[in-house]
Parts: C-alpha cells; structure tokens; sequence
C-alpha cells in the first residue's frame, strides 16, 4: 500500500476505521461529500486515498475509493481475496451442499475458496476428514485440517494468508470465532457455546468487522450464512467454475453447452468426481434451472 492508502475495517454511522499495518497507520475518517452524490458508498474492504480532515475528533477524509477486486452485497464487503470456508469434523456435520454453494459464490466473484476442517485432533473425527477428503479429492481446492490441541496446526495458513484479505465462513458452532481467534493471538471475538439438544452453535458475529493481521487481513462475518443459491445472480451455466472436476470433461461432451447432467452425448462416466459431490452439482443445477423458468 501507499503511505496515504489504508483499508476499511469497518464503518458505522458514517465514520471509518482506517488500516494500513505496512505504514502503521491507524485512524477514523469520514469520506467526501462527492461519494454522496454519485451514490457510492465506502465498504469494508475497499482500499482508500486519504488526507487530512483538518477535524481534531475524525482526523482524516476519504478522497478517492480504488478501483474494486469485487463488491459484494451479502455480506458488504469488496476486495476479498479469499473465503475461508470452515466445517467441523464433530457436531455440527458438515452440510457439503452450502460448502458447494459458497465455493460457487466465491469463484464467480473471484474469490480463492479455502476448504477448512476444524476439530481433527478429537478422536471422533477420522470418518469426518476421511469423508471430507474423498468428497473433495478431485477439486483441486486447497483442504486444512486443524485441532484446538493441534497449536502446530496454525502453520499451515501463515504463507496462505500473506498478504491477503481472507474472510471467514461457514455454519454456527463450526470453530469459526476459535479459528480467528488462534490466528490473530488474541480473544478479540466472542465465541458461542453449542448446543447440546440442536447440535448447532449460536450466531456469535453480529457485524463485518476486520482485523489486521500482520500484512494481512481476516474478516469474520455473519452475512454469508443467509445466501442462497437462488439469489447469487448466477445463470445455470456459472455452476460449473465451482466444479472442475465437471470442466475437465468438457472437450469429451457432444455439446458445447453440455450441462453434465447425464443427457444423450454428455460424458460425465468420465469425471472425476465423488458420487456425493455429482448429486450436489445436479441438485444446485436443477434449482438454477427452475429460477430461470419463472
């Protein structure tokens, strides 16, 4: 980043909190009047220009929004590099249908999806990583697998998330605030006990917030949960960039625009992918089909 460049943590009620950790810097601002009129509106994420306000309680202004990586609408953010998409290898199950789905939101926003299990180290969990793996095996997406009693676990993400703006997701009671939490050193964010009678965790993350981590950045948020396939603005054909292991069949099809559901010249007997992960794709297609008939 420049020295009058920062990310935006966070904003509320109009005033912004300002990062840039290559230069130190650390502030509130406000943006400019002109973001008002042309409708644009700062985001967390957004990379920013920014000069003094003149202003002794918010110091600094927004002058200039840089040129976005992406804009996302649910939850409201831009630039993100990557979404951490976090399961458990215990309760709750891993549910591969919203895991399927966000890696679509993801790679059509370009978004790196990352392909999280937490709770290895219990002795419960070996069906759930043995599972987890065969369902992914041929994606080509990244896979972790971590333990709270695994510190040596934390490891593997440092080079991943250099340099980064890395958000994570993924269902309630996941590990996902622990997750952060042992990344960033520090018990920043409140963490949810699981439900013994649901098997599901309470929402902890009421709002986007960022954090500086080193160079890199880490986003805990709660509006991914509530996306659909339904209202990703996606044509039925966008489903396949979350699922290689589907284009790599592509040139051995009778037709361009096969859509790899078993039809007459289709050749899905030679991909490689899990029997689970086939039934998810045709399930996320047919949904999309539908949309598009109404």
């Amino acid at each position: 980043m420049e020295t009058n460049q920062a990310r935006i943590l966070r904003g509320v009620a109009g005033v912004y909190l300002l990062s840039n950790p290559r230069t130190g810097f650390r502030g509130q601002a406000v943006a400019r009047g002109l973001f008002r009129k042309t409708a644009t509106k700062p985001l967390p994420g957004d990379l920013v220009h920014y000069t003094s306000s003149a202003d002794p309680d918010i110091p600094w202004l927004i002058t200039e929004i840089l040129p976005r990586r992406n804009k996302l609408r649910r939850p409201p953010l831009a630039n993100l590099d990557q979404l951490m998409l976090v399961s458990s290898a215990v309760l709750p199950r891993v549910d591969y249908h919203y895991l399927d789905r966000m890696i679509c939101y993801a790679v059509n926003n370009n978004i790196r999806p990352l392909l999280v299990l937490t709770k290895c180290d219990l002795p419960q969990a070996d069906q759930a990583r043995a599972e987890f793996s065969a369902y992914f095996a041929a994606s080509g997406f990244p896979l972790y697998f971590t333990g709270l009693e695994d510190p040596a676990s934390l490891d593997q993400f440092t080079d991943v998330l250099a340099d980064q703006f890395t958000a994570l997701a993924g269902q309630s009671g996941v590990g996902k605030s622990t997750l952060m939490n042992r990344l960033l050193g520090d018990q920043i964010l409140e963490t949810g006990a699981l439900s013994d009678k649901a098997g599901r965790g309470r929402q902890t993350t009421r709002s986007v917030e960022i954090y500086a981590f080193g160079p890199a950045f880490l986003a805990d948020t709660p509006g991914f949960q509530s996306i659909d396939i339904q209202n990703m603005d996606l044509e039925p054909r966008d489903l396949l960039a979350a699922y290689p292991e589907l284009q790599a069949i592509a040139p051995y099809c009778r037709f361009a625009d096969c859509k790899h559901l078993g039809d007459l010249g289709c050749a899905i007997d030679q991909a490689k992918i899990s029997p689970d992960r086939l039934a998810t794709y045709i399930s996320l297609r047919q949904a999309l089909e539908e949309q598009k008939l109404y």
